[in-house]
C-alpha cells in the first residue's frame, strides 16, 4: 500500500513542523491523517444466517445494515460471499490519539485503527519516530492462550520479574494481542506491577495488535465528527460476550482493521510482517539486527503454528512449561526427542514409537481428532529446529529457572557468529551463558580484529566484568580507542548531569551537538586545572610548556587511552569502571585525587538528593582509594613514595599529587603520613632533617655559624643553575636520581643554607617584624607634615611587597591569566594582603597629596587601619606551628558564625529600638542623629550600658525649640517610662542569655569540630606555607625587589610573549628531581601498589563481619543448589530403581487377586468388570466415601497388612508349588530348562484342565482327548480364530505349536493343560486406568515436589481396591482401547444426557492411550494357557466427564478416586500399570 511520506523529526523539517503548528494540528495528527488508513465495508453481502437483535438484516461483515456508512451499496443477487478486500474500502482513519482508561486512571496509551494491508514501514515509522520509541534492541512477542488460564503464584512471579528484568536490561519491546485476557493479562499486570515497584520515568513498551473488530466499545474510540483524532479518547469496558476489553497496562495499541466485525485472527499476519520488518531493522546504537523472540504460554493449535513460522524464519521460541496446553506437548516432544545421526552430515531429533504414541494422545485430549495430524506434524517440524528452542522450567534446577536467562540463552544460541553472540551477551548482561565462547582461545585470535566494537559496547553499557576480560586477553587499547570512538562514547551517553554541563560548557561556534571540544572544557571547569587531556583528540593538539620547554612529541598519543576512560567514566558516574580504568593507567594516585576533584564539582551543580547522595559516596570511596594507596606505597618503600608524591604525571600537564592535593584542598591527603615525610623535606631543604629548630634559628642570626654548626645533604638535580632541561636529563646514565658526593662545598653549603624554604621563612619573619616595627614607629613617632627618610624606606618596603603579590599571582599555573587571579584569590590571606596593602598605597597617596590638616588626618587614620590588618598577617605564620595553626583555623570558622549570628541579632536589635524610641520619644525628627541614637542605645544594652537614668526624666525638657537643637535632652511620655523599661527586660534576656548562650553553642560546635581533625587542619595550614616559601626568591623585602627586576630584564631580553619566563623557573613548587626512564618506573610499581590495594581491600571485605556473612550466604546458595541438584538427580535415580524393582516384583510376582480358586475365578468370569458410563445421581456419595478411605490409606505410614502379604508372598515359575485352587504340585523345572529349545527327556508334569463355565457353543475343547490329527485342527492359533470368535494372536511373538498344544512363548511352567482358563494359549484381557488431577479448593492442581498429583479410578470392595478387567479375548487384535458405553434411559435418571455431553463421552471412550501390551506373569499360566494384558489409559484432566463413570462389579461396593502415589492401596500388578500412567503424563509418584 503505497502513502505519502512525511519527513522525520530532524532540524532540517523544524519549520515544516511550525507550518502544522500554526494550523493547530501537531506533527503526530498530521502524519496519521495522511499515511494512515482504516477499512470498512462498501458492499453490503446479507448473511443468511443472521440477524440483530432487532429483527435487522446483517452483512456477512458481521454489522447491522444501520451501522454501516451513508450510501452502502447492495450486493447483486450473484454475490454469495463476502470478500474482504472486494467489498470493503480504505479511507482515513478516524481512530487515533490517546486512550484513557477511566475505571483504572494513570498514563494515556497511545492507539491508531489501521488497515490490514498498511505498509510494515510506515507501521514502523510511526512507532520510532511520530510516537517517538526509538528503535528496540530485542522484540520479545507473547503467544499463546487467549483465554483465561491459572499459574500457579510461584510461576507467575517467576514469569512477570524475569520478563520485566530481561526488558529493561535490554530496552526490549513487548509484542501481544492487547486484550485483557489470557497471556496478554498476565504480561499487562507485570508491566504495570513493574513500573509501581520501581517508579521508571519511561514506561517499558508494550505494543498491542488487535483486531479492530474484535474490540469492546471500540466506539468510543472513533471521532465521528473529524479526522482529528481523540485526545483522549474515554474509554469503558463494558460487559459483553462477543467482543473481548483492551488491556490498560499496554502502553500503545495498534488496531487491525479488515473491514469485518467478530472475526478472531485477521492480525497475524499484519502482526508476522511487521515482527518480520522490525527483526530486519538496524539498532540505533550497534548497528545489530534487531532480535525476535518469541515466549509460548499455553495456547492452542493456532499457537503452534505460529511457533513454526517463528522457528522456519531463524527466530528463535521460549516456551514456558507447565502453563499447559501447546507449551505441555512442545516440551514433552522436546524433552523426549533422541538424536539421530543416520545422516552424517546433519543432526535431526526423532521421537520413538512410544513417545509419539503419548504425544498424539495428549494432543486428541488438548485439542481433538480434527487437529490431531495437524498439531502432531507441526510439532515433529519444529523438532527440526531444535537450537532454536529453550524450554523455560522453574522448577528444574539444571536448567534455566529465570526466564530473562531463558530468553538470553534463546537469543545467544540462533546467533551463528561469536562476535554477535559477544555483542548481545552484552546488552542483555549475560556474559556468564559464553563460557564456551569466552574461554576459548580459537574465539579471541579468529575475531581479534572485530573485537573493538564489542570492546567499546562493553565499555558504553558498563559491563565491568566484560571489560576485565578483554584486559586481560590482552588488548591494546591504544591501538583501538581513535578518535571517532571516543567521540562516540561521549555522543552516545549525553544524558542527566552530563548532558546539563556539556551543554552549559557548549562553545556558540555554529555547531549542533556536543564536539570533543566542549567536553575538554568541562573537564577544565570541573578539574580547576590547566592540562589538556584530549589534546590529541583534538582538532589543534596544545603543546606543552615544560622546564622552558614545549614538548609536544613528549606525549604519545597511545599512552593515554586509559586516561580518556577513566574521565568518561568519572563524568558519567561509573564508579566500578572508573576504577578498573585508573588502575591500568600511569599514577593512579593523581587519577583518583582528580576523581575526587571532578565529582566534587558535580555534586556541586546537580540538585538532586539521590545523586549527590550516590556522589558524595563515591567521593568518599576515591579519597579512600587515594589514601590507601599512599599508605601501603609508603609503607613498602619510602623513596619511591617520594617519587609517587612528586614526580611530574605527563598525563595530567605535568603536574603531581601533592601541588594537586594542595590546590584543590585536599586535607585528607595531605594529612597522610608520606605527604608529611616529604613536608618535612622540603621544609628544610638540604639541611640535615634532623637539625633542631634553634639551632637553624641561630645561624639565621649569625650565618657564619652554619660552617661548624650545620650538616648538608648534597643531591645532585641534573640541573643547570636554572634547571637543567629534558634533553639533558635525557643523555644522563643511570636511572637513580638521587646521588650523593662525600663532601659538601662551602659556596654549596651557602647555597644550600639561603635556599632551604625554613631559611627563607625565618628571614621572611625577621624582615616583616622589622617592617612592623619601622611602621609603628612612623605612626607613632615621625609622622609629621614632611616627610622623613624613614617614610621613604617603608613605602619602597611596600612596593616590594605588592611586587611580591605579583609574581605570586604570575606564577600560578593556570594558562590563562583571569585564572591565576581566580586561583591566587582563593585563599583568604592573599585576599587579606591585596586589600592591606591597597589601603596602604591609599594611605601613602593621601600622604603625598598636598599637605593640610585634613588630608594628613585621614592619611594618619588609614594607615593606621592598615596597620592593623598587616600586624594580623602575623597570625599566618603561626599557622606553622602545630598548636596554634589549627587555632587560626578556629578563628577564621567563628568569624563566619559571628556574621550569622549577627543576622539574627541584629532583628532583635532594631525591632526594639524603634518600638523604645516610639514609645519614649514619639514623632522624632527624620536625622542622622536620630537614627545613630536608634541603633547605638539597643546595641549597648547589650553590653551592660542599660540608661536607666533616662527613665528617670531628670534635666530633660518638653520643648520641642530645646531639646531640637541639643540644649537639653527630650523628656520621656509618662507612658513610655512604664512600657519600654518591660521590654528592656524582655529584650535583655533574650539578647544576653539567649542569644549569647547560641553564640556559645556555635563557637562550641566549631571548636570541637576543627578540635576533632587538628592533624589534618594544621598539615594543610603548614603545607600551605611550605609551598609559598618554596617558591619565594631566596631574598626578602625590601631586597627582594631586585628579584623582581631581574625577572622583568628577562622578561624583555628573551622577548617573551606569553609571560612563561616570569615564573618558569619557579614552577617547580613540589617538584621532584626525577627524570623520564625513572618516572617510568616509578609508575609501574605505583600501579603494582594500586592492585595490591585493591586485592588487599577485597580481602578486608571478605573478612569482615558483613563480608563473612556475604560470603556465607553465597555458600550457603551454592549449597543449597547443589542439594537441589543432587536431590533431583537422586529422585530420577531412586525413581528408575523402583520402576526396575516394580516390574521386577511384577514378573515374579504371583498376582493375590487373580488367585482366588477355581470357583471364584469361575464366578468372577460370569461377571467381568464392565466400565458403563451414565448420568447417576448417586454416583458422589460413593466417591465421597471412597475419598475418606483414600485419605487414611495416604495418612497411613505403610500398607495394610493384607496388602503387603499380595506384595511378598511370591510364586516363582519353575519351582514346586501348588497351582492356584488346587492341590497338584508343579514340575519342578531349573532356570536352564525353562525355555523349549532346551532338551529336558524327565519332564513330565501334571495336567490340569478346570470345568469350563462357558457356554456350549463358547466352550473350548478338550485337546487331550483329541486324536492327534484332529487336534491339530481343532483350534487356529497367530491368528482371530472366526469358528470360536477367539483372538489366538500373542503379544509377545509367533506362537509355537505342538502336537496340537500350543506352548507358553516364555516357556515351561510345571503343569500342562489348560488351568482355569477358558481359552487355550493366549487369554486376553483389558485393564483401563481413569484418571484425572487432583484439585484444591481454589481450583489450582495439587503438586508435590513440583510435580503434580494424580488421582485414578478404581473399583472397591471386601477392603479391596483394583483396576477395572475386562476379558478381551473376543476383541480382534486386542482391541481393549474403547471403552464399553451404555447410556441408560432418562426415566432411570433424574438428569438426562443432552447431545454434546453424549458426544463429549463417545470422544472420551475412544481416546485411551496404550500403555501395555505383553504377557503377564501369572500364577494361574501353565504350559499351554496363559495371560497377555493390554492396558489403556484415559485421562479426563478436571474430571468433567469422568465423574459421570459408575462401576457395576458384582462383590463390589462402587467406584472411587485415589491419589496416585506409591502408597495407593492396589495390587503390585495395578500399581505398575498406574506408575506407567503417572509417567506419561509427568505426575508425581512417590
Amino acid at each position: 500500500m503505497s502513502s505519502a511520506k512525511v519527513e522525520p523529526l530532524t532540524s532540517a523539517s523544524k519549520p515544516f513542523h511550525k507550518i502544522i503548528a500554526l494550523h493547530g494540528l501537531n506533527y503526530e495528527t498530521h502524519w496519521i491523517r495522511g499515511n494512515i488508513k482504516e477499512r470498512e465495508c462498501s458492499v453490503f453481502v446479507e448473511s443468511q444466517l443472521k440477524q440483530s437483535s432487532q429483527g435487522e438484516r446483517v452483512c456477512q461483515c458481521g454489522l447491522a445494515y444501520a451501522d454501516h456508512a451513508e450510501g452502502i451499496t447492495e450486493a447483486g443477487p450473484d454475490t454469495l460471499k463476502y470478500i474482504p478486500f472486494a467489498h470493503s474500502k480504505s479511507t482515513p482513519t478516524r481512530a487515533f490519539g490517546d486512550i484513557d482508561f477511566v475505571e483504572y486512571g494513570g498514563h494515556f496509551k497511545k492507539y491508531v485503527r489501521l488497515d490490514v494491508d498498511t505498509s510494515p514501514k510506515d507501521v514502523v515509522y510511526l512507532l520510532t519516530d511520530v510516537w517517538e520509541l526509538g528503535k528496540p534492541r530485542v522484540l520479545l512477542s507473547i503467544a499463546g492462550g487467549a483465554k483465561f488460564f491459572r499459574l500457579s503464584k510461584h510461576l507467575r512471579d517467576a514469569f512477570c520479574q524475569g520478563l520485566m528484568r530481561f526488558v529493561h536490561t535490554t530496552d526490549s519491546w513487548i509484542f501481544t494481542s492487547g486484550f485483557q485476557t489470557g497471556v496478554n493479562q498476565y504480561v499487562g499486570e507485570a508491566v504495570r506491577d513493574y513500573g509501581i515497584m520501581t517508579s521508571l520515568e519511561k514506561s517499558l513498551v508494550t505494543v498491542g495488535i488487535a483486531p479492530w473488530g474484535c474490540i469492546q466499545s471500540a466506539d468510543t474510540l472513533v471521532n465521528k465528527k473529524s479526522t482529528s483524532g481523540l485526545y483522549p479518547a474515554k474509554y469503558r469496558q463494558v460487559k459483553s460476550r462477543k467482543r473481548v476489553p483492551l488491556d490498560p497496562n499496554h502502553t500503545h495499541f495498534l488496531l487491525v482493521d479488515d473491514g469485518t466485525n467478530l472475526k478472531y485472527g485477521v492480525d497475524i499476519e499484519f502482526r508476522s510482517k511487521l515482527e518480520t520488518l522490525i527483526s530486519e531493522t538496524k539498532t540505533d546504537d550497534y548497528c545489530m539486527n534487531v532480535q525476535n523472540v518469541t515466549i509460548l504460554m499455553e495456547g492452542g493449535p493456532q499457537s503452534l503454528m505460529s511457533m513454526l513460522s517463528q522457528l522456519e524464519s531463524g527466530r528463535p521460541v521460549v516456551v514456558v512449561k507447565g502453563t499447559g496446553r501447546a507449551t505441555d506437548l512442545v516440551t514433552y516432544a522436546y524433552e523426549n526427542a533422541t538424536e539421530d545421526h543416520t545422516d552424517p552430515n546433519k543432526t535431526i531429533r526423532c521421537m520413538d514409537e512410544s513417545v509419539v504414541s503419548t504425544l498424539k494422545s495428549m494432543i486428541g485430549y488438548e485439542y481433538g481428532e480434527k487437529q490431531l495430524e495437524r498439531s502432531f506434524n507441526c510439532i515433529t517440524e519444529c523438532l527440526a529446529y531444535f537450537n532454536l528452542i529453550t524450554i523455560f522450567d522453574v522448577e528444574n534446577a539444571n536448567g534455566h529457572r529465570e526466564l530473562d536467562v531463558a530468553i538470553a540463552h534463546a537469543i545467544l544460541k540462533a546467533q551463528p557468529e561469536v562476535v554477535t553472540r559477544f555483542k548481545f551477551a552484552l546488552i542483555m548482561d549475560k556474559l556468564d551463558l559464553m563460557e564456551d565462547d569466552v574461554y576459548s582461545r580459537e574465539n579471541w585470535l579468529d575475531n581479534w580484529d572485530q573485537l573493538d566494537e564489542v570492546l567499546l559496547m562493553a565499555i558504553e553499557l558498563n559491563r565491568v566484568e566484560a571489560v576485565k576480560l578483554f584486559l586481560d586477553r590482552g588488548i591494546n587499547m591504544g591501538d583501538r580507542l581513535t578518535r571517532d570512538k571516543l567521540f562516540r562514547l561521549y555522543k552516545n551517553k549525553p544524558d542527566g548531569l552530563l548532558k546539563t554541563m556539556l551543554t552549559s560548557c557548549k562553545k556558540d561556534d555554529g555547531r549542533e551537538g556536543i564536539s570533543l571540544d566542549d567536553v575538554e572544557k568541562l573537564i577544565r571547569e570541573l578539574s580547576g586545572d590547566k592540562f589538556d587531556v584530549l589534546g590529541p583528540y583534538l582538532d589543534n593538539p596544545p603543546r606543552h610548556m615544560f622546564e622552558g620547554e614545549w614538548v609536544d612529541d613528549f606525549l604519545p598519543v597511545e599512552n593515554k587511552p586509559y586516561l580518556h576512560l577513566f574521565l568518561w567514566s568519572v563524568l558519567l558516574d561509573r564508579q566500578e569502571l572508573a576504577k578498573l580504568f585508573s588502575t591500568n593507567e600511569e599514577g593512579p594516585t593523581l587519577s583518583a585525587l582528580v576523581a575526587q576533584t571532578i565529582l566534587r564539582s558535580m555534586l556541586e551543580r546537580t540538585s538532586d538528593g539521590q545523586l549527590k547522595a550516590t556522589i558524595a559516596r563515591h567521593i568518599e570511596e576515591w579519597s579512600l582509594i587515594a589514601n590507601g594507596v599512599l599508605n601501603l606505597a609508603f609503607s613498602s618503600n619510602v623513596e619511591r613514595t617520594q617519587g609517587v608524591l612528586l614526580a611530574y604525571n605527563y598525563l595530567y600537564g605535568f603536574d603531581n599529587c601533592m601541588s594537586y592535593a594542595l590546590r584543590k584542598e585536599n586535607k585528607d591527603f595531605l594529612a597522610q603520613p608520606a605527604a608529611q615525610m616529604v613536608l618535612n623535606g622540603m621544609w628544610r631543604g638540604n639541611i640535615k632533617i634532623d637539625t633542631p629548630l634553634w639551632l637553624i634559628f641561630l645561624c639565621v642570626l649569625c650565618p657564619f655559624l652554619m660552617f661548624p654548626l650545620l650538616t648538608f645533604d648534597k643531591v645532585v638535580n641534573y640541573r643547570d643553575k636554572q634547571r637543567m632541561n629534558i634533553r639533558k636529563i635525557r643523555e644522563k646514565e643511570g636511572s637513580s636520581t638521587l646521588k650523593r658526593k662525600k663532601g659538601v662545598s662551602p659556596l654549596e653549603k651557602i647555597e644550600s643554607f639561603f635556599s632551604s624554604p625554613v631559611v627563607i621563612f625565618l628571614y621572611n619573619v625577621l624582615s616583616y617584624i622589622a617592617f612592623l616595627c619601622l611602621y609603628a614607629y612612623i605612626l607613632v613617632v615621625d609622622f609629621n607634615a614632611d616627610v622623613s627618610n624613614a617614610e621613604i624606606v617603608l613605602i619602597v618596603w611596600g612596593v616590594s611587597l605588592l611586587t611580591e603579590e605579583i609574581r605570586q599571582i604570575l606564577m600560578r599555573p593556570s594558562s590563562a591569566y583571569l585564572d591565576k587571579v581566580k586561583s591566587h584569590y582563593t585563599d583568604v590571606w592573599n585576599v587579606t594582603d591585596t586589600m592591606v596593602i591597597v589601603m596602604f598605597f591609599i594611605g601613602v597617596i593621601l600622604r603625598l597629596v598636598p599637605r593640610n590638616d585634613d588630608t594628613l588626618d585621614a592619611a594618619r587614620v588609614v594607615l593606621a587601619v592598615t596597620f592593623v590588618g598587616f600586624f594580623l598577617r602575623l597570625l599566618h605564620i603561626c599557622s606553622i606551628h602545630k598548636q596554634l595553626g589549627p587555632k587560626m583555623v578556629m578563628i577564621g570558622n567563628m568569624i563566619v558564625d559571628l556574621l550569622y549570628f549577627l543576622v539574627i541579632l541584629m532583628v532583635f536589635v532594631i525591632s526594639y529600638a524603634v518600638a523604645a524610641q516610639s514609645i519614649l520619644y514619639p514623632n522624632s525628627p527624620l536625622s542622622w542623629r536620630t537614627a545613630r541614637q536608634l541603633v547605638s542605645k539597643s546595641y549597648w544594652n547589650i553590653y551592660g550600658e542599660l540608661g536607666l537614668e533616662e527613665f528617670e526624666g531628670e534635666g530633660c525638657t518638653d520643648d520641642r525649640a530645646v531639646w531640637i537643637n541639643g540644649s537639653q535632652p527630650r523628656c520621656p511620655t509618662d507612658l513610655g517610662k512604664i512600657v519600654v523599661p518591660i521590654l528592656l527586660g524582655i529584650y535583655m534576656i533574650i539578647a544576653n542569655v539567649l542569644l549569647l548562650n547560641l553564640l556559645i553553642a556555635m563557637f562550641s560546635y566549631t571548636f570541637s569540630k576543627v578540635q576533632d581533625n587538628t592533624d589534618r587542619h594544621w598539615c594543610y595550614q603548614r603545607c600551605l606555607l611550605v609551598e609559598e616559601f618554596s617558591n619565594k626568591p631566596i631574598y626578602v623585602p625590601p631586597l627582594i625587589i631586585l628579584s623582581h627586576l631581574k625577572l622583568l630584564l628577562k622578561y624583555f631580553l628573551s622577548g617573551c610573549c606569553d609571560g612563561s619566563c616570569l615564573w618558569g623557573p619557579y614552577t617547580n613548587r613540589f617538584d621532584w628531581p626525577g627524570h623520564r626512564p625513572y618516572y617510568r618506573d616509578v609508575s609501574r610499581w605505583e600501579s603494582m601498589i594500586a592492585e595490591a590495594y585493591q586485592q588487599q581491600t577485597l580481602q578486608q571485605e571478605a573478612e569482615s563481619a558483613q563480608g563473612r556473612v556475604k560470603q556465607t550466604n553465597t555458600t550457603l546458595e551454592e549449597v543449597l543448589h547443589r542439594l537441589k541438584e543432587l536431590k533431583q538427580n537422586s529422585q530420577a535415580a531412586e525413581q528408575k530403581i523402583k520402576d526396575m524393582e516394580l516390574k521386577m516384583s511384577y514378573l515374579v510376582t504371583s498376582d493375590k487377586y487373580h488367585a482366588i480358586g477355581q470357583d471364584s475365578y469361575q464366578k468372577k468370569r460370569k461377571s467381568d468388570a464392565a466400565i458403563t458410563i451414565g448420568i447417576l445421581s448417586s454416583e458422589r456419595q460413593n466417591e465421597n466415601a471412597c475419598d475418606q478411605l483414600a485419605e487414611t490409606s495416604n495418612t497411613s505410614e505403610t500398607i495394610p497388612d493384607k496388602s503387603n502379604a499380595d506384595r511378598t508372598e511370591t510364586r516363582v515359575v519353575g519351582i514346586a508349588s501348588c497351582y492356584p485352587g488346587t492341590s497338584i504340585t508343579r514340575f519342578p523345572v531349573p532356570d536352564e530348562k525353562i525355555k523349549w529349545q532346551e532338551p529336558f527327556e524327565d519332564y513330565n508334569p501334571e495336567t490340569y484342565n478346570a470345568v469350563d463355565s462357558l457356554p456350549g457353543s463358547d466352550a473350548e475343547p478338550d485337546l487331550d482327548k483329541m486324536q492327534l490329527d484332529e487336534r491339530r485342527k481343532a483350534l487356529s492359533f497367530n491368528e482371530y480364530d472366526a469358528k470360536f470368535g477367539v483372538n489366538r494372536t500373542s503379544a509377545v511373538g509367533s506362537i509355537e505349536v505342538r502336537d496340537g498344544f500350543p506352548l507358553n512363548p516364555m516357556g515351561r511352567t510345571g503343569i500342562r493343560g489348560r488351568g482355569v482358563f477358558s481359552r487355550w494359549g493366549p487369554n486376553h484381557f483389558s485393564r483401563s486406568i481413569v484418571t484425572r488431577w487432583k484439585l484444591l479448593d481454589n481450583g489450582a492442581t495439587e503438586t508435590v515436589n513440583g510435580k503434580p498429583v494424580l488421582e485414578v479410578l478404581v473399583v472397591s470392595g471386601s477392603g479391596r481396591h483394583c483396576l477395572p478387567e475386562t476379558d478381551a479375548s473376543n476383541l480382534p487384535d486386542s482391541e481393549g482401547g474403547h471403552l464399553q458405553l451404555e447410556i441408560p434411559d432418562s426415566s432411570q435418571n433424574d438428569v438426562s444426557p443432552g447431545k454434546s455431553l453424549k458426544k463429549k463421552l463417545k470422544r472420551f471412550q475412544k481416546k485411551g492411550v496404550k500403555l501395555y501390551d505383553d504377557y503377564l506373569n501369572d500364577e494361574r499360566n501353565t504350559d499351554n494357557a496363559w495371560v497377555e494384558i493390554v492396558t489403556h489409559h484415559f485421562h479426563d484432566a478436571r474430571g468433567e466427564l469422568a465423574k459421570y463413570l459408575a462401576l457395576k462389579n458384582e462383590g463390589t461396593n462402587g467406584s472411587c478416586w485415589l491419589p496416585i502415589s506409591q502408597k495407593t492401596p492396589v495390587s503390585l500388578s495395578d500399581l505398575f500399570f498406574i506408575h506407567l500412567a503417572a509417567q506419561k503424563m509427568v505426575a508425581y509418584f512417590q
